[in-house]
């Protein structure tokens, strides 16, 4: 009996096998559970019609590439989980999957992955998992948090921070998510050391995935550009001609004071003007009449690309799309709109002048103000430069839509080591602040550089002291690749509060807001007692674009020497995005406010 088994065992493991198409497979096997899956339960390809051919490009074997560029909300996960699902029951072999962060490693280990092999009972066995396991998620079988091994293969969770993550193994199917937030190397990208993992096998299976960032330096951009790309084209219901959802497609209409609605969005034909679909979010019915075409490239060489935006998706209603680039504008924001073109849109960042700059370069004796008026502000909060012999203040006003005014900016003479330089910049700092209106307000929070660690441990004793006013320490760190605002951290001797800034995002902003010519949302007011030396500094660097480690990176260079007004700006600028925005300064206050004042 046992010499009958091992024979039919023997047999069928040679027994040639036709690959199922991945959408028929996932319709029959998936479970989408309920942690991470807005619609938890059995899987639908049909509820995301054009991902079908993309899902089928996994099992097909004349791919060897794909590449999606896409917008968010439009299933690049689901994509990714589905390869790992299938290839850990019928073409089990060594798996990668990259992300560009440690955070979203955990989240998409243990959240997605561990989750999606709790609920599917073909794959809970291969980990050592019973339905005891199942119930209680304590229990992890052969689950570890970064190598998934099971018969006949692994798959093995990578950051792409680690370059020893990316280089230790031999792997043949790779899958890189959101690879335009992927690091530098000095000696290749990398996504360039993730593939190279790969060479050994003939049946290598390469996924990229991303939203693009900018023009000069999109990774998905240019890798899409080299494979068979697709665009996806639904026809129009009134006239029949196809067409690839495109911005320039939606239209809205105004009420009777011009204000643009959003509620009345639609998408309307380039060919004859009817109308396709209104402000809901697309229909499955309706994505399912669209179908792949191929604009450009030869398929037969096994790269295919798609591009598409979030127009398609079933979950995002166009009202919200067209809301959010509405708020932009109106905001004059440049990082929300740079946002919306390359996670809505799926468009790589075009460097050009935003549309509420005006063309003219000199800066107009108007851009200085004698008379500031202060009515509108609503709070105010200080940027704090610590030099070697003195401290350095700014204070800004802010009103609605994040108009913004320079209001003073103070020098504290004396060596920052002695304590009694603090107490002096604490008088200055809580100080009453008069305005050209006639009132009189103390700053809403306060951010102090915590310099280059000479001088670190006594802004850390200072900070501490205050932070039920929402005064805190920061760490300014460069790159285009690093978060606006990062998780607060509290490790030093002082258990004092700590942001790390991405100050080269801050700088942009600033930079953009100091460029709009006109009174309103996003414009600075700059009093006419600033308008020299403060004036200077405030514009003391410029943004350059340079190749570094075989990436092109924005850069900002110094034109001058002093440049502490522009770091002050970018503090207090950092101090209102982080407390005195509703929603931040809620969160904030609760999870990390913990002492009184004494």
């Amino acid at each position: 009996m046992s010499s009958f088994l091992w024979s039919a065992n023997f047999f069928d493991f040679f027994r040639v096998r036709v690959p199922v198409p991945l959408s028929q497979w996932a319709d029959e096997h998936r479970i989408v559970p309920a942690v991470g899956g807005s619609e938890p339960g059995p899987w639908r390809t049909s509820r995301t019609p054009y991902m079908r051919q993309i899902l089928d490009d996994v099992t097909d074997p004349g791919v060897r590439q794909i590449v999606v560029c896409s917008g968010i909300q439009l299933g690049k996960t689901e994509l990714l989980l589905n390869t790992c699902m299938y290839h850990m029951l019928h073409e089990p072999c060594p798996m990668m999957l990259v992300e560009p962060s440690d955070d979203l490693l955990v989240d998409i280990g243990a959240d997605r992955i561990d989750s999606m092999i709790r609920v599917t009972p073909e794959l809970r066995p291969l980990f050592g998992l019973t339905d005891e396991h199942k119930a209680k998620s304590t229990k992890t079988g052969n689950l570890k948090q970064y190598n998934k091994r099971f018969p006949g293969g692994y798959l093995k969770l990578a950051s792409a921070h680690s370059e020893s993550d990316l280089v230790s193994r031999s792997i043949r199917v790779i899958m890189c998510d959101e690879i335009d937030k992927y690091p530098a190397w000095g000696d290749g990208s990398a996504v360039d050391k993730a593939t190279g993992r790969s060479s050994n096998f003939v049946n290598y299976k390469w996924i990229f995935t991303s939203s693009p960032s900018t023009l000069q330096n999109s990774e998905i951009w240019r890798r899409l550009s080299l494979t068979a790309r697709y665009e996806y084209r639904i026809p129009c219901p009134h006239c029949g001609e196809p067409s690839q959802w495109v911005w320039s497609m939606v239209q809205w209409d105004h009420d009777a004071d011009d204000n643009s609605d959003p509620y009345t969005a639609r998408i309307v034909c380039p060919a004859c003007g009817g109308v396709i679909k209104g402000a809901g979010a697309a229909s499955d019915v309706l994505l399912a009449t669209g179908s792949w075409v191929l604009v450009s490239g030869d398929r037969s060489r096994g790269a295919v690309g798609y591009h598409m935006s979030s127009l398609l998706s079933p979950w995002l209603p166009l009202s919200a799309i067209v809301d959010e680039f509405l708020s932009a504008c109106h905001n004059r924001d440049i990082d929300r709109l740079k946002t919306f073109i390359t996670d809505r849109l799926a468009e790589p960042w075009d460097e050009r002048p935003a549309p509420w700059h005006d063309s003219g370069a000199a800066v107009e004796k108007s851009r200085f103000e004698s008379s500031p008026r202060h009515e509108t502000i609503a709070a105010i909060t200080a940027g704090v430069d610590v030099q070697r012999d003195r401290i350095e203040v700014s204070f800004w006003g802010w009103g609605s839509n994040r108009e913004s005014w320079v209001i003073k900016h103070d020098v504290v003479d004396g060596d920052p080591s002695i304590a009694a330089t603090w107490d002096r910049f604490a008088r200055v700092l809580f100080q009453w602040v008069d305005l050209a209106d006639g009132r009189k307000m103390r700053i809403s929070a306060a951010c102090v550089d915590s310099g280059d660690g000479v001088l670190t441990q006594m802004v850390y004793r200072f900070t501490s002291q205050f932070e039920d006013l929402h005064v805190v320490s920061i760490k300014g760190r460069g790159g285009d690749l690093c978060p606006m605002f990062s998780a607060p951290s509290r490790r030093n001797a002082h258990k004092a509060l700590l942001y790390v800034l991405g100050v080269d995002k801050i700088k942009e902003v600033i930079a953009d807001r100091l460029n709009i010519r006109t009174v309103g949302p996003g414009y600075i007011h700059i009093p006419e007692a600033l308008k020299d030396e403060y004036w200077a500094q405030l514009n003391a660097e410029k943004k350059e674009i340079m190749v570094e480690r075989g990436r092109t990176v924005a850069v900002w260079k110094k034109l001058r020497e002093r440049n502490e007004a522009l770091d002050c700006a970018v503090y207090a600028f950092a101090a209102f995005e982080l407390f005195c925005i509703g929603r931040r300064r809620a969160s904030n206050i609760k999870a990390h406010t913990r002492r009184r004042i004494s």
